[in-house]
């Protein structure tokens, strides 16, 4: 069956026309969460640094869309529940890209549109009623990109399990996925000794510029070691010397590329292989 955009239009809209209460309850259920779960922090006299509330955005955007994207698919298993939406005259392909357009476009949109300014205002409660002085979340381009492509892997990974468990579906993605995770976590330090054993630092900030000329020393002779055996996904280098234990320094363009490239293929790679299930469940 090929593809057909009227067939897919279609489907697009009985996807909301069946789900929107749901999704309604969502939209009012996530904000309501995130805040209880970041003004806990102030509350209980913990620090609600800007790092802690973007881990707090960036963990609840995975577990919210995670539990969202493992309903996308599964309807679509040999179950008696699925027995109907298996009977469907749409195409595999229409199949996947509603999934794809709910779960991993719309579905972090809007989760940003209602769960960033709930932050802001925790942020501001945690200013004006407590008295503490932290800075607010923060949002760069660069945070962006890191947070939505761990999302695409996270997301793309839960549509691939979903047409495969049957029962309990985000709960095995979610710990599939940390099996996955930490094994890949165990290899990273290796992984980047072996491509990176060699980099030295090119360019320097003026404070240690300066720190190491009062010293008489030219900081573009010494011997830094590489110290990225816990260094994690998209994270800076971290190098050592004599002089310093620690001198954080950000990747040159020429190394930024491999993590957004992995993130790219192995988002193809699950949304593909789930294409083909879909195919093979259907046949």
């Amino acid at each position: 069956m090929h593809f057909s955009f009227p067939r897919f239009f279609n489907l697009f809209i009985k996807q909301w026309a069946e789900n929107k209460k749901l999704y309604l309850l969502g939209a009012i259920a996530v904000p309501i969460i995130l805040a209880t779960i970041t003004l806990f922090f102030p509350i209980t006299d913990s620090r609600l640094t800007s790092e802690v509330q973007n881990i707090i955005f960036g963990f609840s955007l995975f577990i919210f869309g995670g539990i969202f994207g493992s309903s996308l698919l599964s309807v679509y298993t040999p179950k008696s529940s699925g027995i109907r939406m298996l009977m469907l005259p749409v195409s595999s392909l229409e199949k996947l890209l509603v999934a794809v357009i709910y779960g991993l476009v719309l579905f972090p949109l809007l989760y940003f549109i209602l769960g960033y300014p709930v932050m802001l205002l925790v942020h501001q409660l945690d200013s004006e009623v407590f008295g503490n002085l932290n800075r607010s979340i923060s949002v760069t381009p660069r945070n962006i990109k890191i947070i939505y492509c761990l999302f695409l892997m996270i997301q793309s990974f839960v549509l691939f399990c979903s047409l495969y468990f049957k029962k309990f579906i985000f709960l095995k993605a979610f710990l599939s996925f940390i099996i996955i995770f930490l094994f890949f976590s165990l290899l990273n330090g290796l992984i980047i000794k072996i491509i990176l054993s060699d980099t030295q630092p090119t360019e320097f900030s003026q404070t240690y510029q300066k720190k190491m000329n009062e010293m008489g020393i030219d900081p573009k002779k010494i011997n830094f070691e590489n110290a990225t055996d816990n260094a994690s996904l998209f994270s800076d280098m971290v190098f050592k010397s004599k002089y310093s234990d620690h001198n954080k320094i950000k990747a040159d363009e020429t190394v930024n590329w491999i993590p957004f490239s992995l993130c790219v293929i192995i988002f193809i790679s699950l949304l593909t292989a789930s294409l083909f299930k879909l195919k093979e469940t259907q046949l």
